[in-house]
């Protein structure tokens, strides 16, 4: 049985007793393995985060060129191009086009957690905040993504972890669904609003290609994605006190 995007939504706000505070992300550095992830997952915080005047750059794995793999003849390039451009029209309708992103290009759906690991040292390493995929998200890719993030952070870089294809794979009364490390952020009708306008930039993720195949987010998946709130679970150490700067 699928889960229910208002069981989750009823789970998070009585179980993720948490907030970030995102008056003291400082310089937050976003990694997403997929254009389109940290639209899905945090658009309302990030937004949250440029006007409390948090520094916020993006780091994007793959260009999402394998999204639909059941699909013969696609011109992969030709869709990971597609998913470079809805990305910086999503930042621009959420009042974000300004936002640095660097793309990596690895392989989608093959990330491989120890080459990112090296890629994204250099991000990470003055960065005083961390968001990225939950490292136990069904999604390989997300979870190579998590795994990446925790293990280039330097030590007192404060993460968060973003669940995606968690919340339509995984009741969220299950045990491995880590509660006591929840933080919930609160989306107000004008964040919802923006957020559902950049989410339908991806218009290549959202509706079936026109040669046949289905949408990778069908307006049941969608729905777990426009509720008024967005769910990080805390990485280990996450409490720590970012080191001092020299």
């Amino acid at each position: 049985m699928t889960p229910t995007p208002q069981r989750w939504r009823d789970t998070a706000r009585e179980r993720a007793a948490g907030a970030v505070e995102v008056s003291a992300l400082g310089h937050l550095v976003v990694v997403a393995a997929h254009p389109d992830d940290e639209t899905l997952a945090a658009a309302g915080l990030l937004r949250a985060a440029h006007a409390a005047g948090a520094r916020v750059e993006l780091v994007v794995a793959t260009d999402g060129e394998a999204a639909l793999p059941e699909v013969t003849g696609l011109d992969r390039a030709e869709l990971g191009r597609t998913r470079r451009a809805e990305l910086h029209t999503a930042l621009d309708r959420l009042g974000l086009g300004t936002t640095p992103v660097t793309w990596l290009g690895m392989p989608d759906s093959a990330l491989d957690a120890d080459d990112l690991t090296a890629a994204l040292r250099p991000f990470l390493r003055d960065a005083d905040a961390c968001l990225a995929p939950w490292e136990h998200d069904p999604h390989p890719d997300h979870a190579a993504a998590g795994r990446a993030a925790a293990a280039a952070a330097p030590e007192g870089v404060r993460g968060w972890g973003y669940p995606i294809w968690a919340c339509t794979a995984v009741e969220p009364d299950h045990p491995s669904i880590p509660w006591p490390q929840a933080d919930r952020h609160v989306l107000d009708d004008g964040d919802r609003a923006a957020k559902r306008h950049a989410i339908d930039a991806f218009v290549s993720q959202t509706t079936p290609l026109a040669t046949g195949g289905r949408a990778v987010l069908p307006p049941e998946v969608l729905e777990h994605f426009r509720g008024d709130g967005e769910l990080f679970f805390r990485s280990p150490g996450a409490g720590r006190a970012p080191r001092h700067r020299r």
